[in-house]
């Protein structure tokens, strides 16, 4: 069984791959842009008889900078696009397992794309849920 706190950490190393964009696995006060957050989200313990199955979902918060609405969005575009250097999913997707021997993650969607303030900044945002599901018992 990965542990959350092992899966977060999974999930930041494997967003620090990408050549852009600051990764973290929280959302901090003032993250640096373009930053790229994950957290925990909903999780569901019943996927399978006998404590077989964890399945975590989490959020993943990407901020561009708003410098122009062209840029900041084409930016935020690369990141959460299928495919490409700066694809989220598609990073996700080359390390499935996040490095481990019982896990599996996908991108399953966007659930958000929108102009937003963070910590007094003009960013665009877009928040999309990565699903993990690992084994439920050690």
């Amino acid at each position: 069984m990965s542990s959350l706190s092992a899966i977060r950490d999974a999930i930041k190393t494997t967003l620090d791959a990408l050549p852009e964009g600051n990764a973290y696995d929280f959302v901090p006060d003032n993250p640096t842009l373009p930053a790229v957050c994950a957290y925990p989200s909903p999780a569901d313990f019943f996927g399978a008889f006998g404590r077989g199955l964890d399945t975590w979902e989490f959020e993943i918060l990407v901020l561009t900078a708003r410098g122009s609405d062209r840029a900041g969005q084409d930016k935020l575009d690369q990141f959460i696009t299928g495919a490409g250097s700066l694809s989220i999913r598609q990073a996700i997707f080359n390390n499935r397992t996040l490095g481990f021997a019982d896990t599996d993650a996908q991108v399953s969607g966007v659930l958000e794309y929108r102009p937003t303030v963070v910590a007094g900044v003009d960013v665009y945002a877009a928040r999309l849920r990565l699903v993990v599901q690992t084994s439920g018992t050690s």
